[in-house]
C-alpha cells in the first residue's frame, strides 16, 4: 500500500468514527414529547385517567359515584371529607389533599386542605370547576383509607349532599372522566384508551360543550362499543372552544362493569398559536436535536483538516 492510500485509509476510519460519534449523540424528536418535558413555550398535557367498579344501564360520568356528574353554576367554598375516620392529619390515612379546578373566570386555582375523617372542612378559594383532586402525605397506609368527596350540602358520615370532586379509597387521586379547559388556551384531543376486564360490552361517550354565556350544548365526539377489552382511539387533534368542558362517559346494557381509560389533551396558549417566533421547528419525528452545536462545528473543521492534510500528502507523495 502506498503512502498516499495509507493516509486515505486513516483519513476514512478517523471520519467515520467521528460522524458515528455525531450520531450517538443526536436523538429523534416527537412534539408532544418535548411538550411533556417542558420543552416547548406555551404548550401543556393534560391526562383524564379515568375508573369506576360501577358503571351500570345508565349513561352517567364515569367516576367512583353511583349518579351522574352535575357542573358547578357558580364559584362556590367546597367542602372536604372522607369516609374514613382515619384520613386525618398524624393518624393512619391520607393527611390532606390538594384541589385543582377553575375560577369564575376559568383562570386556574389549587389549594391544599388538612382533612378531619368524616367532618367537613372548608376551603378558602370559591371554585367554579374542579378539575382533579390528588392526596400529598399520608400515615402509615400511605394512602386514603376512605373515599374522600369535595361537595356542599349535609353531610352524612363523610359523604356530602352535592358531590364536585371525588378520589375513590386507595386510589389517592380523582379518576373522573370530567375536565374544563382553563382560559385564554385552545385544546386538542390527542388521543386515549378505552376499555373494561369484565365480559361485557360497554358503550363509551366523548363529549364536549363550549362556554359562551348563551345556549350551551353538549356535542358527541365519539361513541364506541367494547366487549371485554381495551381500544385505542384518535382524535385528530380534534380542536375544543374556548374554556370548554369535556366530559366521559359510559353504560352497559345489562348489570355492572368496572371500566377505565385515559384521554390525552393538548392545551396552546392562544398567545403563541399564531406565534412565527417560537423557537420551535415542526418537530417531525425525523428532525434531530444534537447535544451540542459547538460539538458539530468542531467535527467538521476536523474534517476539513483531515481532508486537506490528505491532499497535501498526495501532493508531496506525487513529487518525490
Amino acid at each position: 500500500m502506498t503512502h498516499y492510500k495509507k493516509i486515505a485509509f486513516i483519513f476514512l476510519i478517523l471520519t467515520a468514527f467521528l460522524s458515528y460519534s455525531a450520531v450517538a449523540d443526536q436523538m429523534p424528536r416527537d412534539f408532544l414529547i418535548e411538550v411533556a418535558k417542558g420543552n416547548v413555550p406555551g404548550h401543556e398535557i393534560v391526562h383524564l385517567v379515568i375508573h369506576s367498579e360501577i358503571v351500570d344501564t345508565d349513561e352517567d360520568v364515569v367516576w367512583c359515584v353511583d349518579d351522574d356528574y352535575a357542573f358547578l353554576t357558580s364559584a362556590t367554598t367546597l367542602n372536604v371529607t372522607s369516609t374514613d375516620v382515619d384520613d386525618v392529619m398524624a393518624d393512619t390515612g391520607a393527611w390532606n389533599v390538594t384541589i385543582y379546578g377553575l375560577d369564575i373566570n376559568f383562570a386556574p386555582i389549587t389549594e391544599v386542605v388538612n382533612l378531619n375523617g368524616q367532618t367537613p372542612v372548608s376551603t378558602t378559594s370559591s371554585f367554579y370547576r374542579v378539575n382533579s383532586i390528588h392526596t400529598n402525605t399520608a400515615g402509615s397506609s400511605e394512602t386514603n383509607e376512605g373515599t374522600i368527596y369535595v361537595g356542599t350540602g349535609a353531610t352524612v358520615a363523610g359523604v356530602p349532599t352535592n358531590i364536585y370532586g371525588v378520589i375513590c379509597a386507595g386510589e389517592g387521586w380523582s379518576n373522573m372522566g370530567i375536565y374544563s379547559v382553563k382560559a385564554d388556551y385552545s385544546a386538542y384531543m390527542i388521543e386515549g384508551i378505552l376499555g373494561t376486564d369484565d365480559d361485557k360490552v360497554v358503550n363509551f361517550g366523548v363529549y364536549y360543550r363550549g362556554n359562551a354565556k348563551v345556549s350551551r350544548t353538549w356535542k358527541l365526539v365519539e361513541h364506541i362499543h367494547i366487549h371485554r377489552g381495551f381500544v385505542s382511539t384518535s382524535y385528530y387533534y380534534s380542536s375544543l372552544p374556548d374554556r370548554a368542558d369535556i366530559r366521559l362517559d359510559a353504560s352497559v346494557a345489562v348489570g355492572e362493569a368496572s371500566v377505565s381509560g385515559l384521554l390525552a389533551v393538548l392545551l396552546v396558549d392562544d398567545d403563541v398559536l399564531t406565534n412565527s417566533t417560537l423557537n420551535w421547528d415542526s418537530g417531525d419525528a425525523s428532525e434531530t436535536s444534537i447535544n451540542s452545536d459547538t460539538e458539530n462545528t468542531l467535527l467538521y473543521i476536523v474534517i476539513a483538516i483531515l481532508f486537506m492534510g490528505m491532499i497535501g500528502a498526495g501532493l508531496l507523495s506525487r513529487r518525490r
